[in-house]
């Protein structure tokens, strides 16, 4: 399956209950998505991270620190329970990993438009 179809799906999945955001708002809590939907969550969290980065959409965060070197080590389920952490990432951490032998090779990359990342997250 490609991306494109792969995004595609997520999304849908996580419409089957309407709307996300609307969820969310009204006190959805990680425990009560399905496995389909925390994958579809990774998934698409993964994507949007590897391979929007680099738009003025993309998570400043992570570009500041992939710009500097590091890789995106991890992706956590369930890792922020706040309020904001809820309504910002659907409770959703990253990790991410500054390798000091690596961190130059790293930085070129991500200045020619690559990810890193640790290769765990290759099953996402």
């Amino acid at each position: 399956e490609d991306k494109k179809g792969r995004i595609a799906a997520a999304l849908k999945v996580l419409s089957k209950n309407g709307e996300w955001s609307k969820r969310i708002s009204s006190g959805w809590k990680p425990d009560q998505a399905s496995d389909e939907e925390k994958k579809a969550l990774m998934f698409l969290c993964f994507v949007y991270l590897t391979q929007l980065i680099h738009s003025p959409r993309g998570d400043s965060v992570g570009r500041f620190h992939m710009a500097n070197g590091a890789k995106l080590h991890n992706i956590n389920w369930a890792a922020d329970l706040s309020k904001k952490g809820l309504a910002q990432s659907s409770a959703i951490m990253v990790n991410y990993l500054y390798e000091l032998d690596k961190v130059e090779d790293n930085h070129e990359k991500f200045v020619h438009k690559q990810v890193v990342y640790s290769r765990g997250l290759n099953s996402l």
